[in-house]
């Protein structure tokens, strides 16, 4: 948990000095599994309505989900999100209040994305030094058969059968009539 926070407060740390409106890269990290994985932020320094856009690019076709959450202690730290968007569908949003301050979160459910450069836009409002962050997570889809092939690697096992068991009744038959 505390390897996740000094990520994250990395990641935010980086995005400190972009512009609200400029496009940034999410660079995707593979991992063991064959999954990837990476991190997006931004801290919004103006006060008022924000858009960023972040593009990250996929391989493959894959699953892809992506969180986006930011936590305000004070009005100027407060982050509201409008809208967010992966690819076009979009997050859901939601806050909670803590004894500590506001919490927003959001997440967009995991969707089958085509390989190629994808982009992820969130838009809200600032409080005049808030940041957020965020992360995309990527399962390469392995490919699954259409039922059309399975049928035809099923007519080919029966036919590679039916032969052996043709070959089996030949070599007795010419067995028995050669002795």
């Amino acid at each position: 948990m505390k390897s996740l926070v000094a990520i994250t407060l990395v990641a935010l740390s980086s995005f400190a000095a972009a512009p609200a409106a400029q496009a940034a890269d999410v660079i995707l990290v593979p991992h063991p599994s064959g999954d990837f994985s990476g991190f997006f932020g931004q801290t919004v320094s103006a006060p008022g309505p924000f858009t960023s856009t972040f593009t990250f690019n996929v391989p493959t076709t894959s699953h892809v989900g992506a969180t986006l959450s930011t936590f305000a202690v004070s009005t100027i730290t407060d982050i509201n999100f409008v809208s967010a968007f992966l690819n076009g569908t979009p997050f859901n949003l939601f806050a909670i209040t803590t004894a500590h301050g506001q919490a927003e979160f959001g997440f967009a459910s995991r969707t089958s994305i085509g390989g190629g450069l994808h982009n992820l836009v969130v838009n809200g409002t600032s409080g005049g030094g808030a940041s957020f962050a965020g992360t995309v997570s990527v399962s390469p889809v392995s490919p699954i058969p259409e039922p059309s092939t399975w049928a035809l690697m099923l007519l080919g096992f029966g036919v590679v059968g039916y032969s052996l068991r043709r070959r089996r009744q030949r070599a007795k038959v010419t067995k028995v009539s050669f002795a």
